[in-house]
């Protein structure tokens, strides 16, 4: 189980460009965290015109049907173009409502828990949101990693898209 939780805050998220791995399984893309950390890292240090927005790292959801969700990074820069399994999406600014977990380890993160507490907080805010949600994960650590191996506390917020 998730919590407690703080909020829910009305956060202003601004216009980006978010760096992301696609995933077709929640579950792969829970337990592939670290590994798709490592990757869009990697491909962020490698590329001179690219640096991270801020040390947060994103798990997006597009609602009940939808077929994939992405990890990903908010990034400065610009690539010409982008290999597999990446892709580069500018994000528009918008209002969401955020609701944070603090101290968290993420290695105790289940699927099952966090698509309860998806449901359990969206039941809360009814019919204003849209089914586009994050999982904010901050600070992943100064040097902009995350080890597997590790009881680095985060804090993760779950936000909320609203109905435009």
């Amino acid at each position: 189980m998730i919590g407690p939780f703080i909020g829910p805050t009305r956060i202003t998220c601004p216009n980006a460009r978010l760096l992301y791995q696609r995933f077709f399984n929640v579950e792969a893309a829970l337990s592939g965290l670290p590994s798709a950390l490592k990757s869009i890292d990697s491909l962020i240090d490698e590329h001179p015109r690219l640096e991270r927005a801020n040390n947060n790292f994103y798990l997006y959801f597009f609602g009940d049907d939808a077929k994939e969700c992405w990890h990903g990074r908010e990034i400065i820069g610009h690539l010409a173009q982008t290999r597999e399994p990446f892709g580069i999406y500018d994000t528009f600014k918008g209002e969401a409502f955020s609701w944070k977990v603090e101290n968290l380890n993420w290695s105790n993160l289940s699927t099952k828990d966090l698509l309860g507490a998806e449901r359990n907080l969206r039941s809360l805010a009814g019919e204003s949101l849209g089914p586009t949600w994050r999982i904010c994960f901050s600070p992943i650590d100064n040097a902009g990693h995350m080890n597997s191996d590790s009881d680095f506390p985060l804090s993760l917020s779950f936000h909320f898209f609203k109905m435009s």
